[in-house]
């Protein structure tokens, strides 16, 4: 992976991140109902958890590759299966 691509993948993943974070604390401020703040804390694991691909797959497409091409290769199989 060249240093571009990388670059790209980290500031995407830490910016989404953050973007998820900073939204969530502005939401869960008013919300004093536990079911909502544990539907809440539920919802930010989830989109937190897959940021990094979020922001891998944005790398992806920033840096002109296929993301079929790169699933395939990733997985070993032939472009046409996927």
């Amino acid at each position: 992976m060249p240093p571009k691509d990388l670059a790209a993948f980290m500031i995407s993943s830490f910016a989404l991140a953050a973007l998820v974070d900073a939204w969530f604390h502005l939401v869960g401020e008013g919300v004093t109902d536990p079911a909502a703040l544990s539907l809440l804390g539920l919802l930010w694991g989830l989109l937190r958890m897959y940021a990094p691909t979020a922001g891998a797959l944005l790398a992806l497409k920033l840096s002109g590759r296929s993301l079929r091409g790169e699933l395939a290769s990733y997985l070993s199989i032939g472009g046409g299966a996927v």
